[in-house]
């Protein structure tokens, strides 16, 4: 497979010992630059530059800080949009309960009026695909594989910007209605009363008494659907390798209910400014990527079983894709006729020099590797044998192997002439060759 041939390669990855794979591709970007194998003069001296550029995640994370605390603060402050809602607080003297409730509603609603517009804007891959391919970015910001780097970021505000927040917000009525002082009433509407001579709903508290709608109780009951059965579920790894598509639908599940629960209520005017337009954002962000970001069908070349949970799978594509795609890339690929089947993403490798074979039962490396496979064949300058290496990011593991054809000097891991295999697991399938008219074709978007 050579950079002028229409081949490249994807691979199984970790998951549900299925067949899965899926629709936009996930740029692996590095702007660092690559540490260069020692001379054959002796160890390079010569003093690398300082890099000045801040780390894309902490850039993100000040600016996420930022916010949050400019809607909080504005809050108890300034509030320069207030609301309509009759909210007690921030404290009822003498009512230790009602004032907790007070000032987590009013902490949280701040933070997830921020975090919210955030847990959407990560996920627009094909945004951040055009984003890190800007070189000017490059400049200011360290960004190394910016998908992932996104991917942590929308987990750790999903969790603690969002759900704790939401699950806090809901919930801490009941602990001010549990104190001995307080009671509680659920009306039989489903929003509560409007109140004639205020000219508003009833409020949530008066006079040691919280009043709920049947609206109130479903919000308590969706937000713990959502947030302890549901969003658990699907980023938990056991379940994922399980099953990876019904991970994910519960996964949109739950972001469904929250997101309808943001937008739906005539109180939450702030929602509609703040968090509708990058709600939208990611609706066109995830249509455009599924029917028409670098998308095309692929044709399947030959599947190869290396064990019982690893398989290559090597596949044609068309050469204006090819010639787009780099070492590493994550492509999202799916069967032509999957149904409900979700897209799963897969990691590429390549063989640049055209004479090298593909990969073969022989070259299995480290058969019983409980990591993902990471290997690398390169030709020794002291020797006619090849390495295979199996990596993982904490440890290696070397063993030699010999082959008929040459791969180069190279000893960097992603040099031109290598061959990088980069193979993940629970990918079950046969060592198979095709012939063209058999071949099986499968929707790829690069």
């Amino acid at each position: 497979h050579s950079l002028h041939s229409p081949f490249c390669s994807a691979l199984m990855s970790q998951g549900t010992g299925e067949t899965r794979v899926g629709t936009e591709m996930a740029r692996v970007f590095s702007a660092s630059a690559k540490e260069q194998p020692p001379s054959a003069n002796g160890p390079q001296t010569t003093e690398q530059p300082r890099d000045y550029r801040i780390g894309y995640k902490t850039f993100q994370w000040i600016f996420i800080a930022f916010f949050t605390l400019v809607a909080v603060i504005d809050r108890f402050t300034l509030n320069m949009w207030p609301l309509w809602v009759d909210s007690p607080g921030p404290t009822i003297p003498g009512n230790f309960g009602v004032t907790c409730f007070a000032l987590i509603a009013w902490i949280s609603s701040r933070m997830m009026l921020v975090s919210s517009s955030y847990i959407f804007l990560f996920q627009c891959r094909i945004f951040w695909n055009w984003f890190v391919e800007r070189e000017w970015v490059h400049r200011y910001l360290k960004i190394g594989d910016i998908h992932q780097s996104n991917n942590s970021i929308h987990y750790y505000v999903g969790i603690w910007l969002v759900g704790v927040p939401v699950v806090l917000h809901v919930w801490v009525i009941l602990f001010a209605a549990a104190l001995p002082q307080n009671d509680i009433y659920v009306y039989s509407s489903w929003m509560r009363p409007y109140d004639a001579v205020k000219g508003k709903s009833i409020a949530f508290y008066a006079d040691n008494l919280l009043s709920l709608g049947i609206n109130d109780v479903y919000r308590i009951v969706s937000t713990s659907l959502t947030f302890f059965v549901l969003i658990p579920y699907s980023i938990i790894k056991f379940t994922r390798d399980r099953n990876w598509t019904f991970a994910q639908y519960c996964h949109y599940t739950g972001a469904l209910i929250y997101t309808v629960d943001l937008v739906r209520m005539t109180s939450h005017p702030h929602c509609w400014f703040f968090n509708v337009p990058f709600i939208f954002w990611w609706i066109c962000d995830r249509l455009y990527g599924i029917f028409f970001y670098r998308r095309c069908v692929a044709n399947v070349v030959r599947k190869v079983r290396l064990d019982d949970e690893y398989t290559v799978l090597y596949l044609r594509i068309p050469e204006r894709l090819h010639q787009l795609h780099m070492i590493g890339d994550v492509f999202y690929i799916n069967v032509v006729d999957c149904a409900f089947d979700r897209a799963h993403p897969f990691t590429v490798f390549q063989n640049h020099a055209r004479g090298n074979a593909m990969i073969n039962d022989e070259m299995h490396g480290v058969p019983d590797w409980s990591g993902h496979k990471f290997a690398v064949r390169r030709t020794r300058r002291d020797s006619a044998s090849h390495t295979s290496i199996a990596l993982s990011r904490l440890s290696s593991v070397v063993s030699a192997l010999d082959v008929d054809v040459d791969a180069g000097d190279d000893d960097g891991d992603q040099q031109q002439d290598n061959n990088q295999v980069v193979v993940a697991k629970k990918a079950a399938a046969v060592d198979e060759e095709k012939d063209d008219a058999d071949m099986a074709d499968y929707d790829w978007n690069v």
